[in-house]
C-alpha cells in the first residue's frame, strides 16, 4: 500500500518536471536564507522586490542588503522596464499554486508587478502553503471573483522557466522569460 502524496509534493514533483525549483521554508529567517542561497548560485547581485506581506518584512529587507545584496523595492522604481530588465532577481507573491500542473498563479492591476516575473534572469515566488489546490478547475472562483472585482486585472498563469524548443528542436530555457523560476512554499 502506497502512501499518497500532499498538494505540495505534487506541486513540486510538476513544476520540477518544467525546470523549476521548489523550497520550503517556516519563517521569514528561512526565506531569507533561501532567497540568499538561489542569488549566490545564480550570481545574482541586484534583487527587486515587491511587498509580500511577511510578518517582519522589514527585516526582511534589511537582513537581504546586510547579506550585500542591491535591493529595490518594485514600488520605488523610478524607470520600471529598464530597472526590471537591469535585475538579476525578482521575487514576487503568488496568489494560488495548482498542484496538478505545478502552476502559479499570480493576479494584479500593476504591470510592474507583472514584469517582474518575466523580465529579470531569476524570478523566486512566494507562497504560503495552503494556497495550493489540486486542479486548474478549482481556480475558477478565484478568477471570476477577481475579474468580477477589478475587469482590468491580469491574471498570469506561470508553469515553469521560459522555455522554447523552436530553435533545431532543442529546448532552451529563458529566450521569453527568466532562466529560472523557484518558488518558496511558506509553511
Amino acid at each position: 500500500m502506497g502512501t499518497s502524496l500532499t498538494l505540495a509534493q505534487i506541486f513540486g514533483r510538476e513544476l520540477e518536471a518544467l525546470g523549476g525549483m521548489v523550497h520550503e521554508a517556516s519563517s521569514t529567517s528561512d526565506i531569507v536564507g533561501i532567497i540568499s542561497e538561489i542569488a549566490a548560485k545564480s550570481g545574482s547581485k541586484r534583487i527587486i522586490t515587491s511587498r509580500l506581506g511577511l510578518e517582519n518584512e522589514d527585516h526582511f529587507l534589511t537582513e537581504l542588503r546586510k547579506r550585500g545584496f542591491e535591493l529595490t523595492e518594485l514600488e520605488n522604481l523610478t524607470q520600471p522596464r529598464a530597472e526590471l530588465a537591469s535585475a538579476d532577481l525578482a521575487v514576487t507573491c503568488a496568489d494560488i499554486i495548482i498542484a496538478s500542473t505545478g502552476t502559479i498563479v499570480m493576479t494584479t492591476n500593476q504591470d510592474e508587478q507583472r514584469l517582474a516575473t518575466c523580465l529579470p534572469r531569476v524570478h523566486i515566488a512566494i507562497a504560503h502553503s495552503t494556497k495550493i489546490v489540486s486542479n486548474p478547475q478549482d481556480v475558477n472562483d478565484y478568477v471570476r471573483d477577481h475579474l468580477v472585482k477589478d475587469p482590468h486585472c491580469a491574471i498570469s498563469f506561470i508553469s515553469g522557466p521560459s522555455r522554447t524548443a523552436d530553435i533545431e528542436m532543442k529546448l532552451i530555457l529563458g529566450v521569453h522569460g527568466p532562466h529560472e523560476l523557484h518558488v518558496i512554499l511558506k509553511r
